[in-house]
């Protein structure tokens, strides 16, 4: 068998998320050709938010994250220097909990209700996440190796995956996949 790994080190950040927010900006920019005021909202332990903050200031917009989890003190220190307002919350759940008053999702969709100004780029649901990465992600894949049998894949918002597996399944519908949770830090 042959296993190959893609490899997204060479992107700003070193993660595929540079990508996944190049995807989910496009809303903002849409605000932004109305002449809206908008700050970006958003919910991330890191490599999403580091590229989102960037992205959101060559365009001159606030950034906002609100999270309960940066395992790595490295991304909180980044994301301290590229200047965007970082809140971290004192809840526990790795993934979105509407139960938990302290889930940063519920957090992000009160202060998106009390000021229309907030544009929340909502990684876990914004469709171009995973479209970024079937039209991106996975063509690269599929136009490097040709047929893929299995795809291995990180599962996160599944944005990339998502689309990576929905590109390469056009290519070849007996594509088999295989979800990968990693275990970090408290989880």
């Amino acid at each position: 068998i042959e296993i190959w790994a893609k490899c997204e080190l060479f992107n700003p950040f070193g993660s595929v998320k540079d990508r996944t927010a190049l995807g989910i900006f496009e809303g903002a920019k849409k605000r932004l050709k109305n002449g809206e005021d908008i700050t970006i909202i958003e919910s991330s332990s890191g490599n999403t938010a580091k590229a989102l903050n960037v992205i959101a200031s060559i365009h001159n917009v606030p950034f906002e994250n609100i999270t309960n989890r940066i395992d790595i003190p490295e991304a909180r220190g980044i994301l301290k220097i590229l200047g965007g307002d970082l809140i971290e919350l004192p809840g526990t759940s790795s993934c979105p909990d509407p139960t938990d008053p302290y889930d940063p999702i519920v957090q992000i969709e009160e202060k998106v209700a009390k000021n229309p100004h907030y544009y929340h780029t909502s990684q876990y649901t914004n469709l171009e996440n995973p479209k970024i990465h079937h039209d991106t992600t996975g063509k690269e894949i599929s136009d490097d190796l040709g047929k893929v049998d299995y795809f291995f894949g990180a599962l996160g918002t599944t944005g990339s995956s998502r689309g990576i597996i929905e590109y390469l399944q056009e290519q070849n519908p007996e594509l088999k996949k295989i979800g990968i949770i990693s275990k970090t830090g408290g989880m």
